[in-house]
């Protein structure tokens, strides 16, 4: 189906009104700490507290016992940078009623087109002020166009920050590749090396108040530094296996290049990129990679930079979503349980069983190559 977008407006400044922040954000890209570090700048001591979350189900359970446990009372809680589907609607409803409940107001900024008109339909019953679907900004930017600037507070930081967001979450490239690199490497260390939510939580913290701090010399930031190595440490024999579950397909002309993780997760950006530089290794230059999560349950889509392909159609095949460039999707789960059998065998089966549910779900929507990809 095609996205959906909303605009729903109001006096910002009057919706404040002096109130306490929340801040709602994405945990697993720069983007979500990007946007964090603009509302610590914009709000600084008036933001009382920091959450992340995803579009996964159990990230989104655990953020929501948080917001429950703070039981906020006449704040604002803004949500950035955040999506999700059918599946999650009971839980978004019922922390969006509880919050209602004690008189806060709820700000939903996110550059994601909105799935289903279910969604779409909740977001609009309870947020204040909605900008979704804007897909030439990305969250970060969102936040610095809506609240920073119609605040009079979208200084030098902000922009840098945003700047920072857009750069990344649209695979852009620029002499600051590898500053955004470290941190993106430091920001994975945290989700995906860290077993306990809240410690997650402190992890990200950190680091978004490092970013908010310097968004010029972030990278030099101990913290970051630390965490990055430690993220570069475990990425070896991460890759090694990622490197024996490869397999190239063809569909329309369109080469797509698919891997496999599965005793644990390399960071999205540098996993499509090993699967990109493996393919390029055995001379075929892949238009798009897909990289599976074995360990934890999903599926990301990264686009070559010279292919036109729409990714989102693709991963709303198995209800997932993103950017035309940058999409994810839970893996179904029937296959999951085939995936992370531990007969090897059956392991094998599986992913040819799932890369044969690719061939046969994603063919027709894939034009023939040069051309884009028709939304279903």
């Amino acid at each position: 189906m095609e996205g959906i977008s909303i605009s729903k407006t109001t006096d910002m400044k009057g919706l404040l009104d002096n109130r306490n922040v929340i801040v709602v954000t994405h945990l697993k890209d720069i983007d979500g700490i990007a946007s964090a570090a603009i509302l610590m700048n914009v709000f600084g001591e008036r933001i009382s507290d920091v959450v992340f979350s995803d579009f996964e189900l159990d990230a989104i359970k655990e953020a929501n016992k948080i917001l429950k446990e703070l039981s906020p009372e006449n704040s604002v809680v803004i949500f950035d940078d955040l999506n999700f589907n059918d599946n999650a609607i009971g839980l978004y409803e019922e922390t969006f009623e509880m919050l209602k409940a004690k008189g806060n107001k709820i700000i939903w900024l996110d550059h994601h087109k909105i799935t289903s008109n279910n969604v779409k339909e909740l977001i609009e019953k309870y947020a204040d002020y909605i900008i979704a679907g804007e897909s030439n900004y990305c969250g970060a930017e969102l936040v610095a166009k809506h609240i920073a600037e119609l605040l009079g507070k979208y200084d030098e930081k902000v922009a840098q920050l945003a700047n920072t967001a857009h750069t990344s979450d649209f695979a852009l490239h620029d002499e600051r590749d590898e500053e955004r690199k470290k941190l993106s490497y430091a920001i994975a260390s945290c989700y995906l090396y860290t077993e306990d939510f809240q410690e997650v939580q402190a992890c990200l913290l950190k680091i978004a108040k490092a970013v908010a701090k310097d968004p010029d010399n972030y990278y030099n930031d101990e913290f970051i530094k630390e965490r990055a190595a430690f993220y570069e440490e475990k990425q070896k024999s991460l890759k090694e296996e990622l490197g024996k579950n490869v397999h190239v397909i063809n569909l329309n002309g369109h080469t797509i290049v698919i891997g496999f993780n599965f005793s644990g997760s390399l960071q999205t950006n540098d996993g499509c990129n090993h699967l990109f530089s493996l393919a390029a290794a055995s001379g075929k230059k892949a238009d798009m990679a897909l990289y599976i999560k074995v360990y934890r349950g999903t599926g990301h889509i990264r686009v070559a930079d010279d292919s036109n392909i729409d990714s989102i159609p693709l991963a709303q095949i198995f209800d997932g979503g993103g950017h035309p460039k940058a999409s994810a999707f839970d893996i179904p789960k029937d296959l999951l349980n085939e995936l992370r059998d531990p007969d090897p065998k059956k392991k094998e089966a599986a992913k040819q069983s799932f890369i044969k549910r690719i061939e046969e779900k994603w063919e027709p929507l894939l034009a023939k190559k040069d051309k884009t990809v028709v939304n279903s």
